[in-house]
């Protein structure tokens, strides 16, 4: 089940630790966000929810867009190399996390299989569930022990490589207040369309709860 804009930036490293620190959000404060969200439009419980950056093999990550979402996420994550810990999300459907990815520096000095990307999972419906947001570019070499890995832009819809491609109506009425206004979300499985009240709808149905009050 898969706000507006996500954002992906990169962090230098710290000499010391010869890692590269990268950091990932898909709201910015409360003004812009674009929640992950089941099928049903709600954002996802931050206890059953996880992000990791990563990566594929060079084989599987071309699959990626040929996959069918409804059956293929434990594939998706069964061949998916994390290159850290798991971050956690800040509010329901929302995270804003700083991961410390590929300490090593392996995946920088391949020659292939090192496409960087970002696992999003969720436990919380049947079954796992899986989102990969690809950051369209290579982990960074590390020189003296720093790399940055960095996005430079907001990431649009179209940078899910595994899950809805297409945004989907949000129901965030349960999130804190400065995070209610957002009506639009992403979701994992491709083809789900969760349409949003229209204020005609939501006019009539105003005007039958009055009407049904003056009968009483």
């Amino acid at each position: 089940m898969k706000l507006k804009l996500i954002t992906i930036f990169g962090l230098a490293t710290v000499a010391a630790n010869a890692a590269t620190n990268s950091s990932i959000t898909n709201f910015s404060l409360p003004t812009s966000a674009l929640p992950i969200v089941d099928n049903a439009g709600n954002p996802i419980a931050t206890a059953d929810s996880s992000i990791q950056f990563g990566s594929f093999s060079d084989a599987f990550a071309a699959t990626l867009g040929d996959l069918d979402t409804l059956t293929a996420d434990d594939a998706v994550i069964a061949a998916f190399t994390p290159t850290g810990p798991s971050g956690v999300f800040a509010q329901p459907g929302l995270f804003n996390t700083v991961l410390q990815t590929d300490g090593t520096g392996a995946l920088g000095d391949a020659a292939g299989d090192n496409g960087a990307y970002a696992l999003v999972t969720w436990t919380g419906g049947v079954g796992n569930q899986a989102l990969v947001i690809d950051l369209g570019q290579a982990f960074p070499k590390q020189v003296a022990g720093n790399a940055n890995l960095t996005l430079g832009r907001a990431i649009e819809v179209g940078d899910v490589a595994f899950g809805n491609q297409t945004l989907v109506g949000a129901d965030t009425s349960a999130l804190p207040s400065p995070f209610q206004p957002f009506s639009q979300g992403i979701t994992f499985d491709a083809g789900v369309v969760i349409p949003e009240p229209s204020t005609g709808l939501l006019s009539l149905i105003a005007g039958l709860g009055l009407l049904g009050r003056r009968r009483r």
